[in-house]
């Protein structure tokens, strides 16, 4: 992502901003966490993030921890790759484990498509977005925070007959995969009352529970 926006090109932009709400395109009384737009000339991308996520735990409608938030920038900043790559496949960087040609040929066939896009992330996405978020844990959770988290029972079976302590990789790969779950392959992975979907759910609640706390 820096090797693309940052240094002395000036040929692609990337501009952050912070929206007071941000009400999804297809779900108009909903909101959304944060929204990637490609503007007409096609090489400059605003990033919206919604203020609401980022209001303390007292004020806010859809606040959300530290890690969650930085998802959110995480996942909105592969947008603004992705969109960018589709149509200038050889600016920048591929994405470390992805070969240059594959990448190409997969985004040329997606670009400008929020769901393919999706996929994509799904299909390519997770384990590089875990791994940087892994490095962002220290920084954005406290000791205690952690340390609550030690002996954390989650349930992995829908009828509560097995669990699993908190594992922090899990954690990741979940809050990941948190975006995506419109996907066509995330509902095959994660079908409605299934023993893979209470998991995923577990995980993404239970960090929202122990983690969105000062």
């Amino acid at each position: 992502f820096i090797d693309l926006f940052d240094g002395p090109q000036t040929r692609f932009n990337v501009q952050f901003e912070i929206a007071d709400n941000l009400p999804s395109p297809k779900k108009p009384a909903e909101q959304d966490n944060g929204q990637t737009i490609l503007t007409q000339n096609s090489t400059n991308i605003i990033i919206k993030i919604n203020r609401q996520i980022l209001i303390p735990i007292t004020g806010g409608i859809n606040n959300l921890s530290k890690m969650a938030i930085a998802k959110v920038i995480l996942h909105e900043c592969i947008h603004a790759y992705l969109h960018i790559k589709g149509m200038y496949p050889n600016a920048g960087v591929s994405v470390p484990g992805i070969e240059d040609m594959d990448l190409q040929t997969v985004i040329n066939t997606i670009y400008g498509a929020e769901s393919d896009q999706h996929t994509f992330m799904y299909e390519r996405m997770v384990q590089t977005m875990r791994n940087i978020l892994t490095t962002l844990k220290d920084k954005l959770t406290t000791e205690e925070r952690r340390n609550a988290l030690l002996d954390l029972k989650i349930y992995t079976k829908t009828d509560f007959s097995a669990f699993e302590i908190w594992n922090w990789d899990n954690y990741f790969k979940y809050l990941s995969l948190s975006g995506l779950s419109e996907t066509k392959i995330f509902i095959k992975d994660f079908p409605n009352n299934s023993d893979a979907l209470r998991t995923f759910n577990n995980y993404n609640v239970q960090g929202e529970n122990y983690l969105n706390k000062n």
